[in-house]
């Protein structure tokens, strides 16, 4: 979570003739899906459900900026959650590890803890000499890493890593693996190799590099990219990679990338996922996305207008045998569409009585979770087990 609301990229591409998207009506969106409201959460629920030893973890936020507040509640049932007391900020990120419960949050600008709990109830605060707080918590290859921001629009941001047997002591990758030139932006997961964007001010420019690693120690440089990395994912037996410019590479390596930037695709992407063997691309100008889909990598559909989903695309979630798609609106409304074949989209908000911003979905134990927010740090969840 590198800000609040998450505001925080293919050959020649050639648009089709768009199929017809058929909403469903709420009868049918109402036997799909059967969402509860779940009560005693408050605050922006920005970081995802988590399970840990037969209990369900959520973090809120109440306040961000110089003095960041939220909570951290606890479930054993799903349905009724309290507050557990002795986490102090916002609470940024949640993982499990090594039999043990982490927690990542903010307390200001400038500052974070980093809480770890072996019984789900007692925490402590093993910061340590790690700088900033904590925006993503990752496991790869066996280690933790520990993303960091120094300031909400920070360019001092780091990356730590734990290898040790109870997880709590830290290295910084950043001084370790001494071939990353910049600081750490994000990372991301792709068939067992570790991506590293980074990002180099000088004499007011940004130099923007992409490292990966298969170890997570030695990283080497990706040729062939020349701007700031926005989005990932793998496709097709290849990698693709967008960057801010609007710029797509292409690679069947993970190491030689090839610039295939069509006409199509002209603003920025802001999420990307995989459903029915399709890849669905979101862009996204002046609060405003549309959704291209593609069966290949040189053809590329827009299915927005005819599926008639409009507003800011927060969300695009695969759940269970679902593609759902969350929308803002900016009034503290939104839209939660659901579809089962990537074509039909249901519109199944109000026949589920969700209300404010999709911020997103969580699937545990057979379970659907939705998380939503509205702008004076509140939010709301909700559940269904039904399809």
């Amino acid at each position: 979570m590198k800000k609040l609301l998450g505001l925080i990229g293919t050959f020649a591409l050639i648009v089709t003739a768009t199929s017809p998207i058929i909403a469903c009506s709420d009868k049918e969106a109402t036997n799909k899906t059967a969402f509860t409201e779940v009560k005693g959460v408050t605050g922006h629920l920005d970081s995802s459900l988590t399970f840990f030893k037969n209990a369900f973890y959520v973090g809120t936020v109440t306040a961000f900026g110089a003095t960041s507040t939220g909570k951290l509640y606890k479930s054993t049932d799903g349905i009724n959650f309290q507050p557990i007391n002795g986490i102090t900020g916002a609470v940024n990120s949640l993982i499990v590890f090594k039999n043990a419960l982490y927690v990542g949050t903010k307390t200001s600008d400038n500052t974070g803890i980093l809480y770890r709990s072996t019984d789900g109830t007692n925490f402590e605060n093993i910061t340590g000499t790690i700088n900033g707080w904590a925006t993503n918590l990752t496991v790869f290859n066996n280690a933790l890493y520990v993303e960091t921001a120094a300031s909400t629009m920070s360019y001092t941001d780091k990356l730590y890593r734990s290898t040790d047997t109870d997880g709590t002591t830290f290295e910084d990758v950043t001084k370790t693996a001494t071939n990353i030139i910049g600081v750490i932006k994000s990372l991301t997961i792709i068939n067992n190799t570790i991506y590293v964007k980074t990002a180099t001010i000088t004499s007011g420019n940004t130099d923007n590099k992409l490292y990966r690693s298969t170890n997570g120690t030695t990283f080497t440089l990706v040729a062939g990219i020349s701007d700031a990395v926005s989005s990932l994912i793998f496709f097709n037996n290849a990698l693709y990679v967008w960057t801010i410019t609007r710029s797509l590479y292409r690679s069947t390596d993970g190491t030689n990338f090839v610039d295939i930037t069509g006409t199509v695709i002209t603003d920025r992407v802001t999420n990307l996922t995989i459903f029915n063997n399709t890849l669905y691309v979101v862009t996204t100008s002046n609060n405003t996305s549309k959704i291209f889909r593609s069966t290949n990598d040189t053809t590329f559909e827009d299915i927005s207008t005819t599926a008639n989903i409009t507003g800011e695309i927060l969300t695009l979630t695969v759940v269970k045998n679902a593609l759902y798609v969350g929308i803002a609106i900016r009034d503290n409304t939104g839209t939660l569409y659901r579809s089962t074949d990537g074509t039909n989209f249901a519109d199944i908000t109000t026949t589920e009585n969700i209300t404010w911003t999709i911020r997103g979905l969580d699937m545990i134990n057979d379970t659907i979770y939705v998380r939503t927010i509205s702008n004076n740090f509140t939010g709301k969840l909700y559940k269904s087990n039904k399809y």
